[in-house]
């Protein structure tokens, strides 16, 4: 893939590069390794995995062997918390049928709950304020756990993604694969998981969602 730092690409693969390009810098080399890239924002998740292989005075040479992505990252996020949040001030009283501009009021509850998931990456426990001007919407208590409940489908379908790219990418590079008797599409999918992690030497996270 003849590719520089600044050719438009895919953004997980973009990533890659640029990571492997500041690993070359550091001189800091690798020898058909494979690097998997995890790059989740508000909008996408993203996953790459390519094969790398550098060296001092020579220009890179990677091959992207997996790359697909979903429309599922931070925002979906946001607005399962968002759900969660209204149901806690629906134990409060808080019925939004009966607000005088109820899309309105779920939007406030809409960027509540992405300024407590970002309170949240520092701190066990966020009091969540609303600043709905149509009523008085009381502040409520939300703790990692109850945003981990909220995320936790979420990562499921995440690192099946994540599974699926490190199986196809044995489809493309057999000498990093298992052995020839399970190198066909049924004998990946029935290898154990313990044996398609231990192909990755690298995880590059990329993305908010990711930090």
């Amino acid at each position: 893939l003849a590719v520089g730092a600044s050719t438009l690409i895919d953004e997980p693969i973009a990533a890659g590069l640029m990571w492997i390009h500041e690993r070359d810098r550091a001189r800091k080399y690798h020898d058909n390794d494979r690097v998997l890239i995890f790059d989740m924002g508000g909008g996408t998740l993203d996953v790459a995995l390519l094969d790398v292989t550098t060296g001092p005075g020579r220009e890179p040479e990677i091959y992207v062997l997996a790359s697909k992505g979903v429309d599922e990252a931070g925002d979906r996020l946001d607005e399962e918390i968002a759900k969660d949040l209204i149901g806690l001030l629906a134990e409060h009283g808080v019925d939004f049928d009966t607000l005088d501009d109820p899309a309105l009021a779920r939007a406030y509850v809409q960027r509540a709950a992405t300024e407590a998931k970002i309170a949240l990456s520092e701190h066990s426990t966020t009091h969540v304020e609303f600043d709905y001007r149509g009523a008085k919407l009381p502040s409520v208590e939300y703790t990692v756990g109850q945003l981990n409940d909220c995320l936790a489908p979420q990562l499921q379908r995440a690192w099946a993604l994540v599974d699926w790219a490190m199986r196809a990418a044995l489809l493309t590079h057999e000498s990093r694969s298992a052995a020839k008797s399970v190198r066909t599409t049924d004998g990946i999918r029935q290898l154990p998981l313990e044996e398609i992690v231990g192909t990755i030497d690298h995880v590059v996270l990329v993305g908010g969602m990711s930090r």
